[in-house]
């Protein structure tokens, strides 16, 4: 069943005079018991009810407000939407950063052989990555390698300028601007 139900459910079986134990919410609700614990918690989590003691649940006043206004509760964020995510710390990006913070000056090959665990793609996805934060000035492009090979053109290195924590910056879905956790401001991407 929906969240957003058995939310509603409960939060219209709870009165506002008296505190309902679980089974009185499981009697009122026809729902399981397991279902009135996920709901209440999800709605103490909104802050629309307390548990007074344990088991124990009674409406709160933004509780009690939201039940005169006849809200609607739906399934969803219960917080502002920021659009930056949380971040994951063992992504393939997570451990380029790492990789790059650790090496300052690198190539490609570089961070890919420290940061690679069998990815699919690590050399786009890293490419991708690599030019983004250029563009939003963490790392400075150097002057190309000279390679081994009579016939090669040299090779890329970046250095990287802007090392401002461990948590690794994450650029937007569009490649507009790159959002840094350590930071908690956002760099836009200049062409």
């Amino acid at each position: 069943m929906d969240s957003a139900p058995v939310e509603n459910a409960v939060f219209r079986a709870i009165r506002e005079d008296a505190c309902l134990t679980m089974d009185e919410l499981e009697a009122a609700t026809g729902l399981s018991r397991k279902q009135v614990s996920q709901g209440a918690a999800r709605l103490v989590q909104r802050r629309y009810i307390e548990r007074v003691e344990r088991g124990c649940f009674q409406l709160t006043e933004p509780g009690r407000v939201a039940r005169q206004n006849g809200v609607e509760l739906s399934c969803g964020p219960n917080a502002p939407l920021t659009g930056h995510r949380r971040n994951r710390q063992n992504t393939f990006r997570a451990r380029l950063w790492r990789a790059m913070r650790l090496k300052v000056k690198f190539g490609l090959s570089d961070i890919i052989a420290l940061a690679s665990r069998e990815e699919r793609g690590p050399r786009t996805n890293a490419t991708r990555y690599v030019r983004q934060l250029a563009r939003a000035g963490y790392l400075l492009e150097l002057p190309r390698q000279k390679g081994s090979a009579p016939t090669s053109n040299g090779f890329k290195r970046w250095a990287l300028v802007r090392n401002t924590g461990e948590l690794a910056p994450m650029p937007t879905a569009d490649g507009v601007e790159v959002w840094d956790p350590n930071t908690q401001e956002v760099f836009p991407c200049v062409k």
